[in-house]
């Protein structure tokens, strides 16, 4: 309500989640104890959930539905349910901190895009050139797009550390009623793009180890950054306050960073050892 919302469209389990709306359950039970309390009982809501469940199955039987759009990445979960730790926490800072942050986030969104094209391309390139067996490819490739994400992120550190007051008063009017929210907001822009770097070394690795085939430590590195972003919102909240709020989410890069940068360093010592010939066929061979 805070960001503006008015109305969140909402749809009960057997019919929600997926491509479809977020289940009318999870977020009943999200806001309940909390100043926006939706009143609904969760027993009511689980019988009529039961009703519609055989229609559920019927619809997937039909073709209707197809299971595909249903499933759901855990990974996308994990951290899902981190930012909502860092999210309570940022509530217990008052509506001006909540209302800051909303307002910027966005801003934050627009930063990460570039990284995000960056991650599908070299996810793409590095499995294409393991497929081919050229891991010198994958290195020189992997090396360039550091170059460019460290300049991009570098560069994108610079403007928000400076101009961090400008965009958040563009994108909440500066009024004398927004003037403390904007101040929030502009802590907020100002903690997260001092770490811009460490955010771009977890977009480089972890695709670069998905695209070759090496799934676990990027898995890995997601629970790390629930775990860090969970406790540094319970601790870092209570000792710092907003600013400790906000510190969580940096915390959480630095490990899941340091996760896939340190597998990364060991597979590529891994495949200049043993060759990627080697690892496709002991592969081939466990299947």
């Amino acid at each position: 309500a805070q960001a503006g919302v008015d109305i969140v469209d909402c749809a009960l389990s057997p019919l929600g989640n997926g491509t479809a709306q977020p289940a009318t359950e999870a977020l009943v039970a999200t806001l309940k104890g909390t100043d926006r309390d939706t009143g609904l009982d969760q027993n009511l809501l689980a019988e009529i959930a039961e009703y519609f469940r055989p229609y559920r199955e019927e619809c997937l039987e039909n073709g209707l539905m197809s299971t595909k759009i249903l499933g759901v990445n855990i990974q996308h979960v994990i951290t899902a349910a981190g930012f909502a730790m860092v999210q309570r926490a940022v509530n217990s800072c008052g509506e001006d901190a909540v209302s800051g942050i909303s307002a910027s986030a966005p801003i934050n969104a627009l930063i990460y895009m570039p990284l995000f094209a960056i991650n599908a391309a070299l996810a793409t390139f590095c499995s294409q050139n393991y497929g081919a067996q050229n891991l010198r490819r994958i290195i020189v490739g992997v090396r360039r797009s550091a170059a460019l994400v460290l300049i991009y992120t570098i560069a994108a550190s610079a403007v928000m550390l400076v101009f961090a007051p400008g965009i958040a008063s563009a994108v909440l009017p500066d009024t004398e009623v927004n003037r403390t929210a904007i101040g929030y907001g502009v802590r907020f822009l100002r903690i997260l793009a001092a770490f811009y770097p460490v955010l771009g070394g977890l977009f480089l690795f972890s695709p670069a180890l998905q695209g070759m085939g090496f799934p676990r430590y990027p898995f890995i590195s997601g629970i790390m950054e629930f775990v860090m972003r969970f406790a540094g919102a319970l601790l870092l909240t209570r000792w710092l306050g907003f600013d400790g709020a906000c510190l969580s989410t940096p915390l959480a890069w630095f490990a899941a960073t340091s996760v896939v940068a340190f597998d990364y360093i060991r597979k590529i010592r891994m495949l200049r050892r043993e060759g990627i010939t080697v690892r496709i066929e002991r592969a081939t061979e466990t299947v």
